[in-house]
């Protein structure tokens, strides 16, 4: 994989990805695209405000449009500026990783970075659980 456009959000997706509640599509993506970023940490990410190869595989992908788009946009909008990023500016996986560990998950702001979306509980169960890597 040399280059990934991805949603901000879906990075924290990704970080704290558990199976409950996600149909077997979106499992199956998202274990395929886990496997690869822990194997090439150095993946360049770009991040995107349109969707992205994960968005195909989400139940709320309707017709090729989020029904959640008000609430995910809040979200991409949060982790960027918790971050310190922007839109369409390019970095590696690991840099990205590292990124949401520091300024969302150590700081507690999953909550407020994530607002509304049904699967937080998960998430922030996998935090309490995971042993991050690559945490400097």
């Amino acid at each position: 994989m040399e280059k990934l456009n991805l949603r901000p959000h879906h990075g924290l997706c990704i970080l704290l990805f558990t199976e409950d509640e996600h149909s077997q599509p979106y499992i199956t993506i998202m274990q395929k695209l886990i496997s690869e970023l822990d194997e090439n940490p150095q993946t360049e990410i770009i991040l995107k405000t349109e969707l992205d190869m994960i968005c195909g595989s989400c139940s709320h992908n309707q017709n090729g449009g989020c029904e959640k788009s008000d609430e995910v946009d809040i979200s991409d909008d949060k982790i960027l500026e918790y971050c310190d990023l922007s839109y369409d500016i390019s970095l590696t996986w690991a840099e990205f990783r590292h990124k949401l560990i520091e300024s969302i998950v150590d700081k507690d702001l999953l909550r407020t970075a994530c607002y509304g979306c049904m699967y937080i509980k998960y998430c922030e169960e996998q935090k309490c659980k995971k042993s991050l890597p690559n945490r400097t």
